[in-house]
């Protein structure tokens, strides 16, 4: 269903520039990804993009990764201000009560992110932080 978010490939376009310029200026970077524990209907996928749009301004960019994971890019947006963006959506989330399609309550798992970071060489690292490693969810 049509959720108001970009599509991934933009997104992905939107992160190797924000990424090349926070490296480049030294600003921050943030990232935050939201991810389903379970499968939910598709009719519900626009209440879950209303609820993250709903914490986001006109510079970020939201996209949904795949049906359980959906990723926000936070330009000029520090640890503090993304751990404060992912607590409000992730609560925001939790209110909706969604269930999964076998009638269970959904649990969210949120993962965060920051750069510029001196051991992060490509976007890609960044992205893999929030949706691969487990230490960052």
């Amino acid at each position: 269903p049509e959720t108001g978010l970009y599509v991934f490939d933009y997104w992905e376009h939107r992160l190797e520039e924000e990424f090349k310029r926070s490296n480049r200026f030294r600003f921050p970077l943030g990232l935050a990804a939201f991810r389903i524990d379970g499968m939910i209907a598709e009719e519900r996928l626009l209440d879950v993009a209303s609820i993250i749009l709903l914490d986001t301004r006109d510079v970020d960019v939201v996209t949904r990764f795949d049906h359980h994971t959906f990723l926000a890019l936070l330009p000029h947006t520090g640890p503090q201000g993304v751990h404060l963006f992912s607590e409000r959506v992730r609560q925001g989330l939790q209110e909706l009560r969604l269930q999964d399609l076998a009638g269970e309550p959904v649990e969210w798992l949120t993962a965060t992110t920051v750069s510029p970071d001196a051991t992060l060489a490509t976007a890609r690292e960044l992205l893999h932080r929030v949706i691969v490693d487990p230490a960052h969810i």
